[in-house]
């Protein structure tokens, strides 16, 4: 069996839990043929990260995958592996001249095309990151986890703003590193 869904937010008027599914996923949890059971997962994405930089420069947008669990919660092991692979799936900022990737079994376009910019934009991708609340919220949280890291609600704003590394937890590094690409613009 599907394993019951447990999103939920505080109604406001009545103080009670109500669940945050949508009818897709109601849906997919209540599909026989896409039962847990028969080797499927489905796992949701909380927010993606999105910040468009003009800085050094030069002109970049920064991503990254950010999944929130509260009260406590820890992540499943097929949740933890999901992420895992995501994350190595969604990352560019791997590798400069002063920071070599250990896995360079393959390559990730340094720019991509936009078609709201209509033009190849330079991309940082920071893969899948873990915050854990000890309660609802970073404000009602006496504690706040960024990946394995304890963090303030401050230091969370910052990473959600891409103004500390999402990996180190340092300031931000926008020098340029290597080469610009001059790979002209694809048509989508």
């Amino acid at each position: 069996m599907t394993t019951p869904y447990r999103r939920t937010a505080r109604c406001p008027n009545c103080n009670y839990d109500i669940p945050l599914e949508d009818e897709i996923s109601q849906w997919i949890r209540n599909h026989p043929d896409l039962d847990s059971a028969k080797g499927f997962t489905w796992m949701d994405k909380d927010l993606i990260c999105h910040r468009f930089l003009t800085t050094h420069g030069r002109d970049f947008q920064c991503m990254m995958f950010v999944e929130f669990k509260t009260r406590g919660q820890q992540l499943n092991d097929v949740q933890r592996d999901t992420m895992h692979m995501t994350n190595q799936m969604f990352r560019t900022d791997c590798t400069t001249p002063t920071k070599r990737s250990k896995d360079h079994s393959h390559e990730t376009p340094k720019r991509i095309h936009s078609v709201k910019a209509g033009r190849r934009i330079s991309v940082k991708a920071f893969g899948y990151h873990l915050v854990l609340f000890s309660g609802r919220t970073p404000d009602d949280s006496a504690e706040i986890w960024w990946d394995k890291t304890k963090i303030d609600r401050h230091r969370l704003i910052q990473l959600l703003r891409f103004d500390l590394n999402p990996d180190s937890l340092q300031p931000m590094d926008w020098r340029i590193h290597h080469a610009r690409d001059q790979s002209p613009s694809l048509p989508l």
